[in-house]
């Protein structure tokens, strides 16, 4: 994953602050998933990361493939011109980095299967 201390602006991705935890897909609840609070880090990418909502539908074809992704519960998920307050943060402890998603990002799950799935 890439990270920066900076944020970057150009055309083709956004910075973002994420606050949130790393967790393995099978450990994801599925009100989380729901809410769209389910995050997947994939690795293809045009000028960014490949950052995106998780469905259920995905989760499950992560499992029967066997596909190896970062996965995040986040619990906020920042633009680069906001600020990070005491209520942005939940009481239990998180990670919070940077990372910059780009414009090409996963939009559903046909995208997903088409990009990740053989």
């Amino acid at each position: 994953m890439k990270f920066r201390k900076g944020f970057v602006s150009n055309s083709s991705s956004t910075s973002f602050i994420v606050i949130g935890n790393k967790i393995n897909y099978y450990e994801a609840d599925k009100k989380d998933v729901k809410d769209g609070k389910i995050y997947i880090y994939g690795n293809y990418s045009c000028d960014g990361g490949d950052f995106f909502v998780a469905t259920q539908k995905m989760l499950d074809i992560m499992e029967k493939e066997c596909l190896d992704f970062e996965v995040y519960k986040v619990h906020k998920l920042i633009s680069d011109s906001a600020k990070i307050e005491k209520k942005d943060l939940p009481d239990e402890p998180v990670e919070i980095f940077t990372i910059d998603i780009d414009y090409h990002t996963v939009k559903n799950l046909k995208e997903f299967k088409d990009r990740y799935v053989k």
